[in-house]
């Protein structure tokens, strides 16, 4: 929902080499939950489709952003792109280009 967290990627691991983790992060689950309750008070029942009309009509104010929801279903939250550049988070693209990005990116240890 929040961001890119419409749903949570696979946690298991799938080899003991690999390691995965949620798309989403603790910060964005209390403004996913203020959707849902919102969405669930809107629609007046659990219904699929009443309950995803009720979510592309939901917007409100949250500490993670102003929320709601575009035409196509997405998230519209305004997104940005960092790249840590010589020890400093530096800002790489939002809706349009900032800085010019590092490729291929540096070890760890050279950043």
């Amino acid at each position: 929902m929040i961001g890119s967290a419409t749903t949570l990627s696979s946690t298991r691991n799938t080899s003991p080499n690999t390691v995965t983790s949620p798309t989403i992060t603790p910060h964005q689950l209390r403004p996913t939950s203020r959707v849902y309750a919102k969405a669930l008070a809107k629609a007046g029942t659990l219904d699929k489709k009443a309950v995803r009309d009720a979510i592309a009509t939901i917007e409100f104010d949250s500490l993670f952003a102003h929320v709601k929801f575009a035409e196509n279903g997405q998230i519209d939250v305004p997104q940005i792109a960092i790249q840590i550049q010589d020890g400093k988070v530096v800002p790489i693209f939002t809706d349009h280009a900032l800085n010019k990005p590092r490729y291929p990116v540096p070890a760890w240890g050279k950043r």
